[in-house]
């Protein structure tokens, strides 16, 4: 058994980033239960099939990492990945009432 951890969203400051752990073979034992856990993030844990979504919104820009482990009836895995949170460069414009 094999897991990947997939960055499905870009991460930005404020913005969801989504991330999914996938489980390779496809035919393991089921129920899985996975802990996530995340720089400047609460643990979160979950029983799924063989893949689980977690979604994080982090507050400031720089180095996280995200690491998850699941866990079933034959054994435990465990995967890690490290990434940049990106500045929020969105640019607002002022709304103009005009006469």
């Amino acid at each position: 058994m094999t897991m990947q951890i997939i960055l499905v969203t870009t991460p930005t400051v404020g913005i969801s980033t989504t991330l999914v752990a996938q489980i390779f073979p496809l035919n393991t034992s089921l129920p899985l239960t996975y802990t996530w856990q995340a720089t400047a993030q609460i643990p979160v844990t979950h029983t799924n099939g063989i893949s689980d979504t977690v979604v994080y919104r982090w507050p400031i820009a720089g180095p996280v990492t995200v690491t998850v482990q699941v866990q079933n009836g034959s054994g435990a895995l465990f995967d890690q990945r490290s990434f940049q949170i990106a500045a929020d460069h969105r640019l607002y414009l002022p709304v103009v009432k005009r006469p």
